[in-house]
């Protein structure tokens, strides 16, 4: 399932603890309970030399995997007991991952730094070590609000294939107006990334204007080297609104259209729709991700041009839209 030793050689051999145990039927996890198959493990991971937190997942390995398709919860995993899908009629194909942030660390895995935000480093790592190992054909990366900054910010140094965003947090930048509101503000403020985000340049990962702006650049990051790429193709679902009481619309100025302009300005490929409604954490199941890119993506990366595809492309972002299951 996991080779330990060429996952070291994929990290350089800085050597990683990996702890792997099958769940049992119908345990409950963040107020879901499972299916009742036996292809369900925990898995968790952690550097040896260092004690930063352990980054585990809930994972399913189908008998022969072809697609990777990793999962990230919001801020706070309780309010997703959904989430965990593990279909494994519809989803045949596609090893399932859902890693897990109980600590709140937005995804970076760590509250004393750069040198401690773990979980991007592992995640690239161990993305990269499934691909390798089961001859992967495609890698997808999915998450909804903090979930949604999850995928974005993995995207940058693991290289999936495609990207869904629904209402994603794009910057931890304290000073955006949906970051100085209750829990996003305390966690924000508890990892310290107060100071951090005035070295923005230095960590340009934290804020999505930043890291568009810095594409190709060398990064360091819990002291692995990294250099920023971007997906090839991203998909952005978010509401105009973050709720009935938000007249500006917080969330499409402060995360959308900053991801949107530099998308575009970098030359990247993505489908967006904007629903015209007062709504944060819509939800979307990965079996209807799965779906969407199996039935209409698979053509479009296979022709290798986008542009050819406009009206498909039109086509394809509505059927995206229609298997979207909206909760707000």
């Amino acid at each position: 399932m996991i080779d330990k030793r060429s996952i070291w050689e994929i990290a350089g051999n800085d050597q990683i603890q990996i702890a792997i145990k099958p769940l049992s039927k119908n345990i409950k996890v963040n107020g879901w309970i499972n299916h009742p198959c036996n292809d369900l493990y925990s898995i968790s991971l952690r550097f040896q030399k260092r004690s930063a937190l352990k980054l585990s997942f809930l994972a399913r390995f189908p008998t022969s995997p072809k697609k990777l398709l990793i999962c990230f919860h919001g801020l706070m995993p309780s309010l997703y007991p959904h989430f965990y899908d593990f279909d494994n009629t519809t989803l045949t194909e596609y090893i399932l991952l859902f890693p897990q942030d109980p600590m709140q660390t937005c995804w970076l895995g760590g509250y004393g730094g750069p040198s401690t935000w773990d979980y991007p480093v592992l995640i690239s790592y161990l993305c990269k070590h499934l691909c390798d190992l089961y001859k992967l054909e495609k890698s997808i990366f999915m998450g909804t609000s903090m979930g949604g900054y999850g995928a974005l910010l993995n995207s940058f140094f693991a290289s999936p294939d495609e990207v869904y965003m629904c209402s994603p947090i794009t910057s931890l930048n304290p000073m955006l107006e949906f970051n100085r509101t209750g829990i996003v503000e305390n966690v924000i403020t508890s990892m310290g990334l107060k100071r951090f985000y005035y070295q923005e340049w230095s960590y340009p990962y934290l804020d999505v204007a930043n890291a568009f702006e810095s594409i190709g650049q060398q990064v360091l990051i819990a002291k692995h080297k990294f250099r920023i790429k971007v997906a090839p193709y991203y998909h952005l679902l978010s509401c105009r609104y973050e709720s009935e009481s938000d007249k500006r619309g917080t969330g499409l100025e402060d995360f959308c259209m900053p991801f949107l302009n530099g998308a575009i300005k970098n030359g990247v490929n993505l489908f967006a729709n904007i629903l015209p409604i007062a709504g944060h954490d819509a939800m979307f199941f990965p079996k209807d991700i799965a779906s969407f890119s199996d039935k209409n993506m698979s053509k479009i990366e296979k022709d290798g041009n986008p542009i050819n595809y406009s009206r498909k492309g039109l086509v394809a972002a509505n059927l995206f839209l229609n298997a979207i299951r909206l909760y707000y």
